[in-house]
C-alpha cells in the first residue's frame, strides 16, 4: 500500500447453493482504503494472459479482495475507479517489512 492511501469503492457478490444452482445475492456496496496505480513492466511478467487485451491497473490495500479464483461461493470483486466497473483478477505474490498490504491485478470490465 502507498504512504497515502484514498478510499475505494468495491462491490461485493455472494452466492449461496438454493436447490443445487448457485444463486448470487444482491451486490453489497463497500469501502476500503488502498492505492489504485498503472500497473508497470515487473507486473506483467506475471499477469494473467489476455488481460491486457481489456486494461489493466493494480490495486496496494490490506483489505482482503475476492479474486475471480476463489472457491465457487465467492465471486470477483468489482472496484468502482475512474468511471469504470473493475473486476479484481488476481492477487500477487508481495510482501513488504515496511507496510503490510496486497497487491491485486484489476481488469476492466466497462462502465460503471
Amino acid at each position: 500500500m502507498s504512504l497515502f492511501p484514498k478510499p475505494f469503492t468495491y462491490l461485493r457478490t455472494t452466492r449461496t447453493l438454493v436447490r443445487g444452482v448457485w444463486t448470487p445475492s444482491a451486490a453489497q456496496t463497500l469501502t476500503a482504503l488502498g492505492s489504485i496505480q498503472p500497473v508497470s513492466g515487473s507486473d506483467l511478467e506475471v499477469m494473467e494472459p489476455g488481460t491486457l487485451e481489456k486494461g489493466a491497473m493494480k490495486v496496494y490495500t490490506d483489505t482482503l479482495l475476492h479474486t475471480r479464483k476463489e472457491a465457487s461461493e465467492n465471486r470477483a470483486d468489482v472496484v468502482l475507479y475512474d468511471g469504470g466497473r473493475w473486476e479484481v483478477a488476481q492477487v500477487l505474490p508481495y510482501t513488504s517489512g515496511l507496510i503490510p498490504h496486497r497487491k491485486y491485478i484489476i481488469e476492466y470490465q466497462g462502465p460503471a
